[in-house]
């Protein structure tokens, strides 16, 4: 769409980065995301916990996957991600409890909140690399690190599949979708590799998370 009307590009390939709720996902393949809710609060305050530092919480009763803080721009950040909805604000009251009682967290007021979603990591780390010559990159892929990071990923992720673009393109005539998603899965076999290793890394350090120590590639 631009604007109200409907017009239309023609390419040989295209590289789908329109997130973990991506529409052209849904479309292309049928099937349904599965996604977790992220929460978070800019506030303006004080805590006892070093600024330099984005601090993690894993408890089960701060949140579905994991909470945290950190300090940007001068506010203090807190967040919580669930799977339900309706549970944002109970953990979120939960965790704030914590932080007061804890570390000694004083807000003076709140300015910002955010919501949006990320993909949910299963065990078994899949990625949906694409279909015929369109590939996706980025968390429309399902990549994601365990803090919920997915910029550096979608980078790499972009990049991969551009390069399988180059390396598969014959000028004049049409690309091989087969081809062309077999080479892109070659070229992002570092970055699945990286991924897996972050999610084992966070299964042997919180119990929460021990089912990803049965990821394979």
């Amino acid at each position: 769409m631009k604007g109200d009307t409907k017009y239309y590009e023609n390419a040989k390939a295209v590289i789908v980065c329109d997130g973990a709720g991506s529409v052209i996902k849904k479309s292309l393949l049928k099937v349904l995301s599965r996604n977790i809710i992220t929460y978070q609060t800019f506030c303006k305050g004080t805590i006892d916990l070093d600024d330099k530092f984005f601090h993690a919480f894993l408890h089960s009763q701060f949140s579905e996957h994991d909470a945290w803080v950190n300090v940007k721009d001068d506010f203090l950040i807190f967040g919580v991600c669930v799977k339900d909805v309706n549970k944002i604000e109970s953990y979120y009251a939960q965790f704030l409890s914590f932080l007061i009682s804890t570390y000694n967290a004083k807000i003076q007021s709140c300015s910002k909140k955010e919501r949006w979603i990320i993909p949910e990591v299963e065990t078994d780390c899949p990625l949906d690399l694409g279909k015929g010559r369109v590939l996706f990159a980025g968390e429309s892929a399902n990549f994601l690190n365990p803090m919920g990071e997915g910029v550096s990923s979608a980078l790499v992720s972009g990049c991969a599949a551009s390069e399988a673009i180059k390396q598969i393109y014959v000028q004049g005539k049409d690309i091989d979708g087969q081809a062309l998603l077999s080479v892109y899965e070659k070229n992002i076999l570092q970055e699945k590799e990286r991924m897996i290793r972050q999610w084992d890394l966070l299964a042997g350090i919180s119990p929460k998370f021990s089912h990803y120590n049965q990821m394979h590639l």
